[in-house]
């Protein structure tokens, strides 16, 4: 999968969890961070914080957007 496409995805996953989650997805999602370290998923621990990290900008972003 190219850079562009993983962008994508990573954009697409976070709408979803702020879709179905509102604010509570970020800290789900640096939950479901948390909890792939503590395996030692690398990989799953890097996708979730990536996913996390775009729904918090998308959340400032609103937040600017919104006063």
């Amino acid at each position: 999968m190219s850079d562009d496409a993983d962008g994508e995805a990573v954009e697409r996953v976070a709408r979803q969890f702020i879709e179905r989650n509102g604010a509570d997805a970020l800290q789900m999602l640096r939950e479901l961070a948390a909890a792939a370290e503590d395996i030692h998923d690398a990989i799953s621990a890097k996708a979730w914080r990536d996913i996390a990290d775009a729904v918090e900008r998308m959340l400032q972003s609103r937040v600017v957007r919104n006063p």
